[in-house]
């Protein structure tokens, strides 16, 4: 299913908070099980019987982060940022996306090296567990809401200091 269909039916928040719950799960049982293999606490035979596990993992991980965190920034974007900035901020949250991407794959062999396998695993389930935390705290649901009342919805929240911001971009 489309997560687009998905996400109109239960909303981004929801989504993006099942996305984070189990990508987190995912990545912290795998960091346990690859910890307990490197500690010599899980005997070859069972090894040999839990061979499916990882690669289930990892498909379970891929199924939920593109359930709802890596599609959610974009289609986001086009929503809460202000009509005067919009097509910038988009392309800039784009450009992020991609250069975290970038960073990932290119430190990934210097985390495994650094802070072992299990690590790794344990690092990303952290930063699922922290992604997590912040769409609770502060996202938005934005189902069912007009560009103007999310746009309304910000401007609650802003202070005279950053006033600035509502001003046009000039590039």
């Amino acid at each position: 299913m489309s997560v687009s269909y998905i996400s109109k039916i239960f909303g981004r928040r929801p989504l993006s908070m099942f996305s984070g719950c189990g990508m987190t799960i995912c990545m912290f049982a795998l960091g346990g099980y690859i910890f307990a293999i490197d500690q010599g606490q899980v005997s070859q035979s069972t090894q040999d019987s839990l061979v499916f596990l990882p690669v289930a993992l990892l498909l379970l991980y891929f199924f939920t982060s593109t359930a709802g965190f890596l599609p959610m920034p974009f289609a986001m974007s086009a929503e809460v940022f202000p009509a005067k900035i919009r097509g910038t901020a988009s392309g800039l949250v784009s450009g992020m996306g991609y250069f975290f991407n970038f960073i990932t794959v290119k430190i990934y062999p210097n985390m495994i090296e650094g802070i072992g396998r299990h690590g790794v695993f344990f690092f990303y389930g952290a930063m699922s567990l922290a992604g997590t935390i912040f769409v609770v705290a502060l996202l938005p649901e934005t189902r069912g809401k007009t560009l103007q009342e999310i746009e309304e919805y910000f401007g609650k929240k802003t202070s005279k200091r950053n006033s600035l911001l509502k001003e046009p971009i000039r590039v």
